[in-house]
């Protein structure tokens, strides 16, 4: 029966790539769906969070005062739990992508069959870092988080349908990734606007950029809260794709 959800938005810039999951039980899921769309409709309303309109003003932040702003990116980030929830990031910088690329080119067009579109898996640095993201996912042991979570409890991956990772990533997930990590459920795509947890995954992503690139040094007042949300960052670099490429390879199906 599946019991984690972990919705997955991204990040970058010229210099980093950055992808964040953020887990929970369903249950918990639907609960904090109901605060933060209470918050968002609280005057002054905006119809969605998204972290570049609250920077700048924009969007559904358009017209707010800076305090106005800062306060309600605040009382978002306060709905975010902090039990039973934690986030697993990865972070791609250019220069490990352009080594990949480099290395891995010929590698990828003979290893994997002719129905896969090979050239995405060295090619696109958001589909490298779902990949390596989904696998990290499934293979952590979010034990280290909470005991009580079963570590075998099927996971379904929420993605932003409008996002930097296409529909392409749907097909290699359910093909090579599901194959030889079976605790994975769906690949799923939805409506940043209409699901509050891609909302969420903005936030968390966006505040793990400042960690991961020299180009986004920009603080929020989300930040205080969202320290308190159990999270680990992993950096992709050609040893952590190698070690993953084996594990794809044995889901090829002949």
């Amino acid at each position: 029966m599946l019991a984690l959800r972990a919705f997955i938005e991204d990040s970058g810039d010229e210099s980093t790539f950055v992808l964040s999951g953020i887990i929970a039980p369903v249950g918990i899921w639907e609960e904090v769906e109901i605060c933060w769309t209470n918050v968002c409709k609280s005057p002054p309303s905006i119809e969605y969070y998204r972290t570049h309109d609250a920077i700048k003003c924009e969007g559904s932040f358009l017209n707010f005062s800076e305090q106005d702003r800062n306060k309600k990116v605040a009382e978002l980030a306060r709905v975010i739990p902090t039990d039973k929830c934690y986030a697993i990031s990865v972070y791609l910088p250019v220069s490990e992508f352009n080594d990949i690329k480099d290395h891995y080119a010929d590698i990828v067009e003979k290893k994997f069959p002719l129905w896969l579109d090979r050239r995405l898996l060295y090619n696109d640095p958001y589909f490298i870092a779902a990949s390596c993201l989904s696998t990290f996912i499934a293979s952590y042991d979010c034990s280290l988080f909470f005991p009580e979570i079963i570590t075998r409890l099927k996971i379904d991956l929420v993605f932003h349908e409008q996002g930097k990772i296409g529909r392409q990533f749907e097909f290699f997930y359910n093909n090579l990734i599901r194959v030889i990590l079976p605790r994975l459920e769906n690949c799923i795509y939805r409506s940043h606007k209409k699901f509050v947890p891609l909302q969420i995954a903005d936030m968390m992503a966006s505040w793990s950029r400042r960690f991961t690139s020299p180009k986004f040094p920009i603080g929020t007042s989300a930040d205080g809260y969202l320290a308190n949300v159990l999270h680990k960052i992993f950096k992709i670099d050609r040893n952590v794709f190698d070690n993953f490429f084996r594990k794809w390879s044995q889901g090829i199906k002949n």
